[in-house]
């Protein structure tokens, strides 16, 4: 069981590991459900929260092709919201940057 005294590498490394590319996959899906589901901007916001976390432990391993493909999806699907459009935006930038 992980403790506080993990590095955020160790924990990273931990989640790499972990994942296989079908969780990743499924994770993704979940995040994108809420995200579709979500009735209000306020919400959509909200729904976007554990795909900005789950992005932070995935790393490098957001990089490889079919999961950046569906992460670009989900965000630019969510464009259309006013409210959500600056936080989605600085997502995408944030995901493009590094490369």
């Amino acid at each position: 069981m992980l403790s506080y005294t993990h590095s955020v590498q160790e924990v990273k490394m931990w989640v790499v590991q972990v994942l296989t590319g079908d969780a990743i996959a499924t994770l993704l899906l979940t995040c994108h459900q809420h995200l579709q589901r979500a009735k209000h901007p306020r919400h959509a916001l909200q729904a976007l929260a554990p795909l900005k976390a789950f992005l932070s432990l995935l790393g490098e391993e957001a990089h490889v092709p079919s999961t950046f493909r569906y992460i670009i999806n989900i965000l630019l699907q969510q464009l259309n919201t006013r409210w959500a459009c600056c936080s989605h935006a600085a997502a995408l930038h944030n995901i493009a940057h590094v490369f």
